[in-house]
């Protein structure tokens, strides 16, 4: 069961040199208790960094903040500790956001928000949450006062943090961060947190491919070799490129429309399993892909006959229109290989 040692509410107004700190009703515990949810254990896109300086002004005061609640016995009665914290890493993502947004105003304004911070207790692991998200902002019509509001529906987290916490003997040491980032915005791991990604892109790609492959091997080849160096020839071709991979599409867009040729095989069982990886903190759930570890490991040689090997880099875009393979009434098998060097054809053409 999850307890809420300490919360915290602040308005962001960029317009404002001070975060405005807001009274948290108890009505209100429902949307901490959202907010903290979707950053702990709904949100399946993240990634993992490490504290490389834990005298940081969030760090610092995250480890502050949480010795003094566990020197309260985790009931908090004296508030003015944890107040002052909670007020110092307000008050450096609202100095961080106005110099972003002086610097990215001629394209684009940061996302309008409030920041919710939670110390929380489960199964007697404490972590320290942080999240921007999403307000509303209006006028009043008489008093001209600026008011802000949050949606009933649909609660929208920006940015999140969740610091693993270990405290013996009053003593906090940082453990790792799950970090969620719905834009590539910088400014909340580089400026804001100081952190440092625990995986690189490199890591991150070598990991994913192994877990789906192995998986693959494990359910789809022993069943139909033609149907799993297709889903693999799809996996490479994937990841081939630097771009932004998002783990839950990626495993998606593997058998969202894929229907095996072996009718045994079950494919919501094997994405079910793949993307249960998703929480095993051995790769970023999103990354950039590394095109030089798929370049590295999508080559496959396979036997023709007792004169001819055949070497197939498996990261095209359609492998069937490259290769295909015909069984005559004869019985004889024969492989037929799109040619578009003209000096391999005319070695081998001759005409009829």
């Amino acid at each position: 069961m999850m307890e809420i040692l300490y919360r915290s509410l602040h308005n962001l107004d960029l317009s404002k040199e001070n975060p405005v700190r807001k009274e948290v009703p108890s009505d209100f515990n429902s949307y901490i208790v959202e907010y903290i949810k979707f950053a702990t254990t709904e949100n399946k896109i993240s990634k993992v960094y490490f504290v490389p300086d834990h005298n940081t002004t969030v760090m610092h005061c995250i480890a502050d903040l949480s010795a003094n609640v566990v020197r309260q016995g985790n009931a908090v009665t004296d508030e003015t500790v944890p107040m002052e914290l909670s007020d110092s890493i307000a008050r450096k993502l609202l100095a961080i956001e106005r110099i972003v947004q002086t610097r990215m105003a001629h394209i684009t304004n940061v996302q309008r928000g409030s920041i919710v911070q939670a110390l929380i207790l489960e199964d007697g692991e404490y972590r320290f949450i942080i999240a921007k998200v999403e307000h509303s902002e209006w006028y009043d019509g008489e008093t001209l006062a600026k008011n802000f509001g949050f949606p009933g529906e649909n609660k929208r987290v920006w940015k999140s943090a969740v610091v693993d916490l270990s405290i013996e003997d009053g003593n906090v040491i940082h453990g790792n961060i799950k970090v969620f980032c719905n834009t590539g915005a910088q400014y909340w791991t580089r400026d804001f947190l100081e952190v440092k990604e625990a995986n690189s892109d490199k890591v991150n790609t070598e990991n994913v491919l192994s877990i789906v492959v192995r998986e693959l091997k494990r359910s789809v080849k022993k069943k139909s070799l033609y149907d799993y160096y297709n889903l693999k020839n799809s996996l490479n071709h994937a990841l081939q490129s630097d771009k932004m991979i998002n783990y839950p599409d990626l495993i998606g867009d593997l058998f969202d429309t894929y229907q095996p040729s072996d009718p045994s095989i079950n494919k919501e069982a094997v994405r079910r399993k793949l993307l249960s990886h998703a929480d095993g903190g051995k790769f970023d759930t999103q990354f950039h892909a590394d095109p030089s570890v798929v370049k590295k490991n999508s080559k496959t040689k396979y036997r023709v006959n007792a004169y001819v090997n055949l070497i197939v880099e498996e990261l095209q875009p359609d492998r069937e229109a490259l290769i295909k393979a015909k069984r005559w009434l004869s019985g004889e098998q024969v492989l037929i290989v799109a040619c578009d060097d003209e000096d391999t054809f005319e070695a081998f053409y001759k005409e009829e």
